[in-house]
């Protein structure tokens, strides 16, 4: 999961987008969100009913639907809006988590997707709302039971505005809601369909970050962004997939950027340490898969693969340093993805 959680609906949208996530019935199912509500004091839950799925490795998921905003929430979305265009109002880093994946490392069941608590807050900086700031805090548990059905509850759901003083008042009432005029989600085996898109993703302390946000969303405090101390002599090793969440086949060119003198980066691809290119190559990096042959390999679409990036304090001055670990559509140069590291010498 990536660091978005900070807004009410925002944050009830990302759920539904994470219980969506491993839902999904033989190759695909839809399930209906029209009439759902989200709003402070309610438990949500999604299921699949007797729609059953077959172990996968990746769960491919959209939602989408028109939704009315009551009360302080219909600044959001007047009489009905696209969900897409009211999450954008709220918070638009919550928008590239209503279509993405979830990586389901050994295709067992069952298969838990997150079981966690939550909680965040969002200063609105324009529109009908700027200044307030509204929190939010749930519970949330999702997967995929033995038999392969689905389920997702959101409970302990609450959210609360603060407004800044002085200035005309907004009235909040816990009964305000975002209700769905119409909406689906649609979950399935294989990718959702679109172009080639290559998405990162990151293995850290048996979890999986980074998946389903695309684009050069990473840096030292971004969403794709991991960190460590690493005092002299040690490393650390980050296993990353690469998948391709598009429809049509891709390769890809892995780059990476220089770190502060005193590390070393190795990119371990199929025992071969690939970093040399991926640093000095420029644009052209590094193509996975390799382009060695007459007819160059792709990547399926839903394909994926893996290396290991390993980062190495050799000998470093005290301080942090971040690298950033590229990779790039061959067939379109404007799909990308992006991971950053962060890296800090003990003083």
């Amino acid at each position: 999961m990536k660091t978005l959680m900070r807004l009410l609906p925002a944050l009830a949208v990302l759920l539904l987008a994470t219980i969506s996530r491993p839902c999904h019935a033989a190759s695909q199912v839809t399930m209906d969100l029209t009439n759902l509500l989200i709003k402070s004091g309610s438990n949500i839950s999604v299921t699949s009913g007797t729609n059953e799925i077959d172990p996968a490795p990746i769960y491919y998921y959209a939602i989408s639907g028109t939704v009315e905003g009551s009360g302080t929430l219909a600044a959001l979305t007047g009489a009905g809006a696209s969900f897409s265009v009211a999450m954008a109002l709220a918070d638009p880093t919550i928008v590239p988590y209503l279509a993405g994946s979830v990586y389901n490392p050994t295709s067992k069941l069952p298969f838990t997707c997150v079981n966690k608590i939550e909680s965040g807050r969002h200063t609105f900086t324009s529109g009908p709302l700027a200044g307030a700031t509204v929190y939010a805090t749930l519970y949330i548990k999702a997967g995929i039971n033995k038999n392969g059905t689905c389920y997702g509850r959101i409970t302990n759901f609450s959210f609360a505005f603060k407004l800044p003083i002085p200035r005309t008042p907004v009235y909040y009432d816990r009964g305000d809601s975002l209700k769905f005029l119409s909406g689906q989600i649609i979950v399935q085996t294989t990718p959702v369909g679109g172009p080639p898109q290559p998405d990162l993703s990151f293995l850290l302390n048996g979890q999986l970050y980074g998946v389903g946000v695309t684009g050069t969303d990473g840096g030292p405090d971004g969403a794709e962004s991991t960190g460590k101390i690493l005092a002299r002599g040690q490393s650390l090793v980050i296993p990353i997939l690469l998948q391709n969440l598009g429809s049509a086949p891709d390769s890809y060119a892995i780059t990476a950027t220089p770190l502060a003198f005193g590390f070393s980066q190795a990119i371990i691809y199929k025992g071969v340490n690939i970093a040399p290119a991926a640093l000095t190559n420029g644009t052209t990096g590094y193509t996975i898969p390799p382009n060695f042959r007459t007819t160059p390999e792709t990547i399926p679409g839903g394909g994926i693969t893996s290396f290991t990036w390993v980062i190495t304090n050799r000998d470093a001055v005290s301080g942090f340093s971040s690298a950033y670990l590229n990779a790039n559509s061959k067939t379109d140069s404007t799909k990308q993805d992006t991971i950053a590291a962060t890296v800090i010498t003990p003083f």
